[in-house]
């Protein structure tokens, strides 16, 4: 139960992080926020920061519905999952 209530109070603690901001360290998976069709819409997806291309390093799916680095604005830690499959 200890594990849990830390975990519940570790990921109440994350917040997003605007890209404008600060950005992620290099090639460590983080969640980021995008907002597509002008700002319509706006998706949840994995992405790692590249300080060789520069740029976000984002999975071939997510690009073809239109996550770039000109839509992407927020990014957190990816949240610590329970250790309990309860």
């Amino acid at each position: 139960m200890g594990e849990i209530l830390r975990t519940i109070a570790y990921n109440l603690l994350m917040e997003w992080i605007a890209v404008n901001e600060r950005l992620p360290q290099e090639n460590v998976p983080v969640l980021i926020a995008a907002s597509l069709a002008a700002g319509i819409k706006k998706t949840v997806a994995l992405a790692y920061w590249s300080l060789e291309l520069n740029d976000w390093d984002i999975e071939r799916d997510d690009r073809l519905i239109g996550i770039n680095s000109d839509t992407i604005h927020h990014w957190m830690p990816i949240p610590v999952l329970p250790e309990s499959n309860v």
